[in-house]
């Protein structure tokens, strides 16, 4: 017979139960065994958050935590009275718990309060209850765009899974213009790229300064690159980070975020891919739901993958995983009249973004 109560995350009171939890269900090197990791990613951002205690609500049953669901607040812009968006993150429940209805119940009470939740990358599994528990879910899948820097090395670590002619068609650019980057104690100019450009987005993630520092530059164990064009006044904005391919002599661009003026997307992405091959990296990806920049990718050597077909490039590097399955699904669930086909969602939404120390 359980005795069941929820409690958010303390660290104070929780911390031994909630390491044996996640070792237990996720294991011993997951990013939630770091507090410093807990208390960034689910803490205080300076608005819109106002909770002192970290967003992660807890099942407990007697003093045993058996289940857990995180919320990633994020500030909103482009809608007239929603200004704050929950992200789910980490609904997990211990196994001999499951299938009596408590995840449901975690995720039901974390966002009850909240004119707007979302989840983003949720595994097929997790797809009965957001639909159970009424979210609204997209019809596809998040869309990738690829730019291949090194097409040998690339051909060898992926031939066999690869069908996209485009991949084998690929040409490196012969444009020389590099990227330029922007220092975090420049962030003002990111910032303010953002501020003129933002009305071409719709309802999406408002990137303000506070935002930035707390998403990219603060991030206690990744380092962020913030790229423009080499102009001296850029209108455009790349932000990525790179991934090391563990046992394999890979690295992997993962832009989290694209944004800017019309006309100035595609010299950014030109400038960008000469960036990447500074930097000897193998391919980039970029996974949006969707993007008033689409011409721009297709006038230059990135290219959208067909639908069904991404998961076909490995698309988890740590570990690397070979045959994973698809599931970059997008779900939200408000009371207002909003249609995910209105958002501007990128991987810097989602919670698959979680680099580990970065030595490029």
């Amino acid at each position: 017979m359980m005795s069941l109560r929820f409690e958010f995350f303390d660290s104070n009171k929780h911390s031994t139960s909630f390491s044996d939890f996640v070792d237990t269900t996720y294991g011993s090197s997951f990013f939630l065994k770091s507090e410093k990791y807990i208390q960034w990613w689910f803490g205080n951002l300076p608005s819109p958050r106002s909770s002192k205690k970290p967003n992660i609500l807890l099942a407990i049953n007697k003093d045993e935590i058996i289940g857990m669901n995180g919320v990633i607040l994020t500030p909103l812009c482009g809608h007239s009275t929603i200004k704050t968006i929950g992200w789910l993150a980490n609904t997990m429940v211990k196994a001999e718990y499951r299938n009596r209805g408590l995840g449901m119940l975690l995720i039901k009470k974390s966002v009850e309060k909240l004119e707007l939740s979302g989840s983003i990358s949720f595994k097929p599994a997790a797809r009965n209850i957001l639909e159970y528990l009424q979210y609204q879910i997209s019809k596809r899948q998040m869309r990738r765009s690829i730019i291949i820097i090194d097409k040998d090395k690339f051909l060898s670590f992926s031939n066999s899974l690869i069908h996209d002619t485009k991949v084998k068609s690929s040409k490196p650019s012969i444009n020389s213009i590099v990227a330029r980057e922007i220092s975090g104690s420049n962030i003002e100019i990111v910032s303010s790229i953002w501020e003129q450009c933002k009305f071409r987005y719709g309802i999406t993630t408002d990137r303000t300064k506070d935002f930035f520092l707390w998403r990219y530059i603060n991030h206690p164990e990744g380092k962020y690159y913030f790229l423009v064009p080499p102009t001296d006044s850029p209108k455009s904005v790349a932000i990525l980070r790179i991934e090391h391919v563990a046992n394999r002599n890979l690295k992997i661009a993962r832009i989290v975020d694209v944004f800017g003026f019309e006309n100035q997307i595609f010299p950014l992405l030109e400038s960008l891919e000469s960036w990447l091959a500074t930097k000897e990296i193998c391919y980039g990806d970029f996974f949006c739901n969707r993007t008033p920049d689409e011409e721009a990718f297709e006038a230059s050597n990135f290219f959208w993958m067909t639908e069904g077909s991404e998961g076909s490039i490995p698309f988890l590097f740590q570990p690397l995983t070979l045959g994973v399955s698809y599931s970059e699904g997008i779900a939200i669930k408000t009371s207002k009249d909003l249609s995910i086909d209105q958002m501007y969602i990128t991987r810097g939404d989602s919670d698959r973004d979680r680099p580990v120390i970065n030595h490029a």
